[in-house]
């Protein structure tokens, strides 16, 4: 998203640290925290979907390519 949208990818907090995350779980680097997964999965990401969730409502609508 920082390369096609940055406009968009600057409005969500904490994007780098997000997609480390996402790193660090999909290709297991080391280990997993999994007492910090609980807390992003119960605390965060509550806070970011209703942020994702504004992004979206003032989004174009998407083509269908059928």
């Amino acid at each position: 998203m920082s390369r096609s949208d940055p406009d968009t990818a600057k409005t969500i907090p904490d994007l780098r640290r997000i997609v480390g995350m996402r790193n660090q779980i999909v290709h297991g680097y080391d280990s997993v925290d999994y007492v910090i997964v609980w807390k992003v999965a119960t605390e965060d990401i509550p806070a970011l979907a209703t942020i994702l969730d504004d992004l979206l409502k003032d989004a174009p609508p998407v083509q269908s390519f059928e």
